[in-house]
């Protein structure tokens, strides 16, 4: 079988050469388009198998060159292999990222499965939520998250809740008087809890909400900015109850951050019916509450994108601006 292979530059702009991959201790940058998913509830377009292999020597060959690659031609190549064998790749490579022992070769093949994966195949990979390697788990969490699918909305709940009890564990374990018994607790494992929470949103659940909010409006935002911005989209698509849960969050007598984050997340989820009560944030006395706000009227009322860096004058300013056109 011959495998024609796409350019370097374009597997360099789709992410697939080595210095393109994030550790697997790290939220992923990249969040897929949302043109990717069908519609809400299209559950009929989800695929109920992988697509069988036309060459398997072809893909055991490419894959276990990807693993072996020393060069960042070598692996475009070989990404590029994979990649045009499509979604039939993606068990060989699951398989394979559960028993690899390299990070860097797991981030490959993760880059790898971001291409060949797409909204269609969800509940394909939904059924490596349980998969005895974290390594695995982790991928599926972060990429169904950002595909969407409210037909998973149980099973996420379910998994968030097995999360948040794994959490307690934990954070009992590290505050332990006995010293013995004290652990701190495993960077993967808490990646895993905060992936959860982000699937469950993006499933359309409001269960993770206390949770996001509270992330989002922390100093870890523009870690997880990306995944978050998908998943409240993904999730007021699914679930028209989420934005007014989120409107309820900005009373302002709750904490700086509970608003700030409620906010960020409105700017993706809400829609006119939220605007009122998000120009009242455009009083707050705290400049990220009040930037938050100008942001989520941007995007909600203009479609615009938000602004990065605001000086305190320029906020109140806009805020004014904006008390004139919502109120």
């Amino acid at each position: 079988m011959t495998l024609r292979l796409p350019g370097l530059a374009a597997l360099a702009a789709a992410g697939l050469l080595l210095g393109a991959s994030a550790p697997a201790s790290t939220p992923r940058a990249h969040a897929s388009p949302l043109a990717e998913r069908p519609p809400d509830g299209a559950d009929d377009e989800r695929a109920d198998a992988w697509p069988d292999p036309a060459d398997k020597g072809a893909l055991a060959d490419a894959l276990n060159n990807l693993r072996k690659s020393k060069s960042d031609e070598q692996i475009a190549q070989w990404s590029g292999a994979l990649v045009e064998i499509g979604p039939a790749a993606a068990p060989r490579l699951l398989s394979a990222m559960a028993r690899e022992k390299s990070e860097v070769s797991r981030d490959r093949m993760a880059a790898v499965l971001d291409q060949v994966t797409a909204a269609e195949h969800t509940r394909l990979l939904a059924k490596e939520f349980g998969s005895k390697s974290i390594d695995v788990r982790l991928f599926v969490l972060r990429r169904v998250a950002e595909l969407g699918d409210p037909g998973l909305r149980e099973q996420a709940e379910k998994i968030w809740t097995r999360a948040e009890a794994d959490k307690v564990e934990r954070d009992a374990k590290a505050k332990s008087k006995n010293k013995r018994k004290r652990k701190e607790p495993d960077p993967q494992e808490v990646l895993e809890h905060q992936r959860a929470a982000v699937l469950v949103l993006a499933c359309g659940s409001p269960a993770s909400l206390d949770h996001l909010v509270e992330l989002a409006g922390s100093k870890d935002w523009n870690a997880w900015q990306s995944a978050l911005v998908a998943a409240a989209t993904h999730g007021a698509g699914a679930n028209a109850e989420l934005a007014p849960a989120l409107a309820e969050r900005l009373d302002p007598k709750k904490p700086r951050p509970v608003r700030a984050g409620a906010l960020r997340l409105l700017a993706h989820a809400g829609t006119e019916a939220e605007t009122s009560a998000i120009a009242r944030m455009l009083d707050a006395r705290e400049n990220n509450v009040k930037i938050a706000a100008i942001n989520a009227l941007r995007r909600i009322v203009d479609g615009a994108e938000p602004l990065e860096k605001v000086s305190t004058f320029d906020a109140i300013e806009k805020a004014k601006a904006w008390k004139q056109r919502v109120r």
